[in-house]
């Protein structure tokens, strides 16, 4: 078994918000084009609005907001999208699989269950998507599938908790 190679904490972490900014910067492109009902995008949480009341996952999870077709709150908005970034440069190469969502869908089950109780079951089905953002390949169709299946459609889950170990699991 090799050694792993040495990394340099200081760079990786710079190389991660650079990662994020760019890919931040190619989306905010979006809030130039005619065609494209992106209103506003919110970096390191939601909007202000947003911000008053939200529970700590919410406040953990929103790396980036977008707002879609209104003014940057839920509830002036047709859509809002809580973005989640997970940038790695010792693991670039390495699959990202199910199991290292974990945490991060345990806070999209709680920023959705805090969305639902504010503001309603059908406002949160209607309007609520989450996105998880990485450096890493996903390959494999069960990890492809268990990750746009859990981000995609949390709003089915009848409760985050309901995750079973083994589903998250690395195979």
């Amino acid at each position: 078994m090799g050694r792993r190679r040495q990394i340099d904490k200081v760079r990786a972490s710079r190389d991660g918000h650079e990662f994020h900014e760019a890919w931040t910067a190619r989306k905010a492109t979006q809030l130039l084009w005619p065609d494209s009902d992106l209103s506003a995008i919110a970096v390191e949480g939601p909007s202000p609005t947003d911000q008053a009341g939200a529970s700590a996952a919410t406040l953990e999870i929103a790396d980036l907001t977008f707002y879609y077709g209104g003014h940057p709150t839920f509830e002036d908005a047709t859509r809002t999208t809580f973005a989640q970034f997970k940038y790695s440069i010792a693991d670039q190469k390495k699959n990202f699989r199910a199991s290292n969502a974990k945490k991060t869908v345990k806070k999209f089950g709680t920023t959705y269950r805090s969305f639902r109780r504010k503001y309603g079951v059908q406002a949160v089905k209607d309007r609520l998507d989450f996105q998880l953002v990485t450096n890493q390949p996903i390959t494999g169709a069960r990890d492809e599938f268990l990750l746009t299946a859990t981000v995609q459609n949390l709003k089915r889950l009848v409760r985050h908790t309901a995750i079973s170990p083994p589903m998250l699991e690395p195979a």
